[in-house]
């Protein structure tokens, strides 16, 4: 198992840097104070650098010696940390963690910045739709966040299936409103009812715990609630509410024919 170690002196520095970095990492207990991509110079080896480690250093050297800074501030690169610090540095993962950190997010930018251009058209036609039909498609919602943000590669099998999707006809914003309106005024209510119904022949209260196998309240129900959440219904959905419906109509009217008989074989009974 590797040690963790903080700096303590320990300079595993080169030849290629002068005498004076080796001396100031053996003179100093380096620890990272932050981690930043607004670029800069290596403080030990003089290139410029994107990401920057910025390291503190208090002094090793008895306070009644020569020297009198007690601390030290240097910006340095990732391989200069290495090279001078080595990776058994306690810091020294963390900053390599936070550079990958900063580039992930610099190259989403820049991916970005370059799909707002080359697929402007796409992006155009995500904005053109109704916000809920947006959101309502996952498919579209994880194509315009990648368009938008960068966040990964789009590829050309993304591109070829968006446009294909934009060839089809698609309503207005004003359609898609109608169409929210209608499904909030006329579907909810009918799935309401069929609900109704289902517990009426059933016998079911609302709240019941204990549903019959037979009953086809829990299926009604999850469609409902799946309704009113997403504001939208299945062709598979659709036809499976026909079929309780035609069912239970049907149950229902046996059930008051029952009863016709019931009630007319009673009145008939003389006393």
């Amino acid at each position: 198992m590797t040690t963790i170690v903080e700096s303590r002196g320990m300079s595993l520095t080169s030849r290629r840097w002068k005498l004076d970095i080796k001396e100031t990492v053996n003179n100093y207990n380096f620890k990272l104070h932050h981690v930043h991509g607004d670029s800069g110079k290596c403080d030990f080896c003089g290139n410029n650098l994107i990401y920057v480690a910025v390291i503190e250093g208090d002094s090793l050297v008895e306070a009644n010696t020569m020297d009198k800074c007690t601390k030290k501030v240097y910006n340095v690169g990732l391989d200069c940390l290495q090279l001078t610090l080595g990776t058994e540095w306690a810091y020294y993962t963390q900053v390599d963690r936070e550079i990958k950190r900063l580039k992930k997010i610099a190259a989403a930018k820049s991916r970005a910045k370059k799909y707002a251009v080359k697929y402007k058209d796409l992006i155009d036609w995500f904005n053109s739709l109704h916000p809920e039909q947006l959101k309502s498609n996952s498919f579209y919602v994880s194509m315009y966040r990648i368009l938008t943000t960068g966040e990964r590669v789009f590829t050309d099998n993304m591109e070829k299936a968006i446009r294909n999707k934009m060839g089809k006809v698609r309503m207005s914003v004003n359609e898609y409103d109608e169409k929210l309106k209608h499904h909030k005024d006329v579907v909810i209510p009918r799935i309401k009812t069929l609900r109704d119904l289902v517990m009426e022949v059933d016998g079911i209260e609302l709240h019941t715990v204990d549903i019959p196998k037979f009953s086809a309240f829990e299926f009604v129900n999850s469609v409902l609630a799946f309704a009113t959440k997403v504001r939208k219904i299945t062709p598979g959905q659709i036809e499976g509410l026909n079929k309780v419906h035609i069912r239970y109509t049907k149950m229902k009217k046996q059930k008051e024919v029952l009863n016709e008989k019931k009630e007319l074989d009673t009145s008939s009974i003389p006393y």
